[in-house]
């Protein structure tokens, strides 16, 4: 074997780069790419098992309100994800307690999902809780210390972030039945909004710390115009901001994972290679 040959050999099994290579990693990490990462009986899922190695599992006892895994249908790059069914003020929904790290100025959410249209009536407004959170009562929209991050359908597609019952940087309007990567970082009351690597930014307009109890994805059980329809395939929350640069690299980890890099600008740093 050459010198060449055996530098190529002992660097074919290096690992690619993933968000827990940061220094700030995720606090809960959710992803569906792998069957192993569920709790589930007759496709409905239970449980959606952490993996960031925090033990923050995303739980649902009751049968009839549990997502499925979709390993056939719905799938994005070839690999599966969680589907979620809404109707206005019910819906699939998982919970969980929060770590005592989830506090203070700075958080930040990146995930892949396909909001889907809204599939019920008597309402205008559905807003499909991609993470809420709350420090009492399971309202996280008029709570000062709460965070909601929603993909509202029907009348109103846009991806927004609330604080204490104001919508927060504006939103970014997306197509429903469409997969996007998104989420958001606050540091301090600085917002940043991602959406497939584009970024809008603003200021919080409520600079009370989050401090939250409980997690949901899916709904808010105080809310009659809450309920997530659509998919998701990766999820992780970050009870820290990461930087610019990292949060890029996020941006590109998922979208190169989930087959999602064309929809990234040329101008983003992962539009040509994975990070």
């Amino acid at each position: 074997m050459t010198f060449f040959s055996s530098r190529i050999a002992a660097y074919a099994g290096k690992p690619s780069w993933t968000p827990n290579d940061l220094s700030t990693k995720p606090i809960i990490w959710l992803d569906a790419s792998s069957t192993g990462n569920f709790t589930v009986s007759s496709g409905k899922i239970s449980a959606w098992k952490d993996i960031s190695g925090n033990n923050n599992n995303m739980n649902q006892a009751t049968s009839t309100l549990q997502p499925t895994l979709n390993t056939s249908t719905n799938l994005l790059n070839g690999l599966p994800t969680v589907g979620f069914v809404g109707t206005s003020g019910s819906g699939n929904y998982l919970d969980a307690t929060t770590p005592s790290a989830f506090s203070g100025a700075n958080v930040a959410l990146f995930c892949v999902a396909q909001p889907n249209a809204y599939n019920g009536s008597g309402t205008s407004y559905v807003y499909g809780r991609l993470l809420s959170g709350w420090p009492a009562n399971p309202d996280d929209y008029n709570q000062a210390s709460g965070i909601l991050y929603t993909a509202g359908t029907s009348a109103y597609n846009k991806y927004d972030l609330y604080r204490n019952s104001a919508v927060q940087a504006g939103g970014a309007a997306f197509t429903t039945n469409t997969w996007n990567q998104l989420g958001f970082t606050r540091t301090g009351t600085a917002i940043r909004n991602y959406l497939n690597g584009a970024t809008t930014t603003g200021t919080d307009s409520d600079s009370t710390a989050i401090s939250v109890t409980h997690l949901r994805l899916g709904n808010n059980a105080a809310a009659s115009d809450s309920a997530y329809n659509g998919n998701i395939a990766e999820w992780m929350l970050f009870s820290s901001a990461p930087s610019v640069s990292d949060s890029d690299k996020i941006v590109g980890y998922l979208a190169w994972k989930w087959g999602l890099q064309g929809l990234l600008a040329n101008s983003h740093p992962y539009k040509y290679q994975a990070p």
